[in-house]
């Protein structure tokens, strides 16, 4: 996790206890099986309920990215693009359908095939 999220986190936390104890609740209140089985399981419900198999599935798996995200190369993208708009502006759109079947990674094929 990165710094921002730590804090939001802290901050998110820190919220929700001032916001009870000034309400007059207890801590110890927060932290109740039965609303945890209600706001869960409603939770989940309403999500399968709005969802195909596919579409659940695959947030399921995607789950692992709140503590880990994927690390990018902002750089090379950076470069890649460059390089792009150089050999499209150097030979015209049509130079980078090649490129765009010799990518393997899905978003940046997608991104050339709109160009060409």
């Amino acid at each position: 996790m990165d710094k921002l999220s730590v804090a939001g986190l802290f901050i998110a936390l820190l919220a929700v206890y001032i916001g009870f104890t000034l309400d007059g609740g207890h801590l110890s209140a927060l932290f109740e099986l039965p609303a945890f089985i209600i706001v869960f399981g409603g939770t989940l419900g309403a999500v399968m309920l709005q969802s195909s198999m596919m579409q659940f599935t695959h947030a399921i798996s995607l789950l692992k990215w709140v503590f880990s995200p994927p690390k990018y190369d902002i750089e090379r993208g950076i470069s890649e693009i460059v390089d792009w708009a150089t050999k499209a502006r150097e030979s015209g759109y049509l130079a980078l359908e090649d490129t765009a079947l010799e990518i393997e990674d899905s978003y940046p094929q997608k991104r050339s095939q709109f160009i060409s």
